[in-house]
């Protein structure tokens, strides 16, 4: 909050310069709402431009049947995780075995071994 000069007498911090002009524009004409105006458009320009592309929104909204089907507690979920869960399902789907499918073939290959060998006496 870098300090500006208003009007050649006050100092005041920058973030505070739009309600001084606000404050200024009601002493001088006695209407402060075309300044109120600009605030809340600056607002809802600042909040469309800068917070909402942040927030984790799906890209793919499901239609109305679609959400009446599957109901409120089920939407359609963010690009991010649908490539997440493709991509982990095609890793099982190569050919290629992962250690866990590995590590239980063994273990059912030497249960086999443990139950056709004879028993010691």
């Amino acid at each position: 909050a870098q300090p500006i000069n208003f009007m050649g007498f006050f100092q005041i911090r920058c973030g505070w310069l739009p309600w001084m002009q606000m404050l200024q524009d009601l002493l001088q004409t006695g209407d402060a709402v075309p300044s109120m105006l600009g605030l809340i458009a600056g607002h809802i320009y600042y909040y469309c431009e800068e917070v909402a592309p942040r927030l984790l929104m799906p890209h793919k909204l499901p239609s109305l049947a679609e959400f009446l089907q599957t109901g409120s507690a089920q939407v359609a979920k963010p690009a991010s995780e649908e490539e997440k869960e493709s991509s982990e399902t095609d890793s099982h789907t190569d050919g290629e075995d992962s250690s866990e499918d590995s590590g239980d073939d063994q273990v059912e290959a030497e249960e086999e071994e443990q139950s056709t060998s004879p028993a010691p006496q």
